[in-house]
């Protein structure tokens, strides 16, 4: 598979930010794969959940779909399932609550990505840098 150029995926790696982008894009769709790339790498898909308290976990289901990762969208949406309830945009400490109140034995098994889910995420990401890859090498210069 071809790659980007480094500074195109690190730009869009350490500079895409879901809120610089407008509802619907892409670019957004991305940033937030991004976001749950690096966060579920560190802590899991239950610490994601819980850190990203300012984005609603339907539309990161939907983000990772749109960008190719399915078996990740697949795997978030059974955890939110699996809670049955909804997660929108909410405080901390409300975020904070609804998963220690839900959050379920059973659910700790889904808990970690997938390597296959994994793998295709990175490749979705990996692609869809590398289609906009002169997008990315200007990111964030002024």
């Amino acid at each position: 598979m071809q790659t980007p150029s480094d500074e195109a995926w690190n730009n869009f790696v350490m500079q895409s930010d879901p809120g610089a982008f407008a509802q619907d894009t892409s670019e957004r769709a991305a940033a937030i794969a991004n976001l749950f790339m690096g966060v579920t790498s560190n802590g899991g898909l239950s610490h994601f959940l819980e850190s990203t308290y300012d984005l609603d976990a339907a539309e990161t289901v939907d983000a990772l779909h749109v960008v190719g990762a399915h078996g990740a969208s697949s795997q978030l949406q059974e955890v939110i399932s699996g809670l049955a309830i909804a997660l929108p945009p909410m405080s901390q400490d409300d975020r904070w609550n609804a998963l220690q109140e839900h959050w379920k034995g059973r659910l700790d098994d889904l808990d970690t990505l997938s390597s296959e889910a994994e793998d295709e995420l990175m490749a979705a990401l990996t692609r869809h840098v590398l289609e906009r890859e002169a997008f990315y090498r200007q990111l964030g210069r002024s």
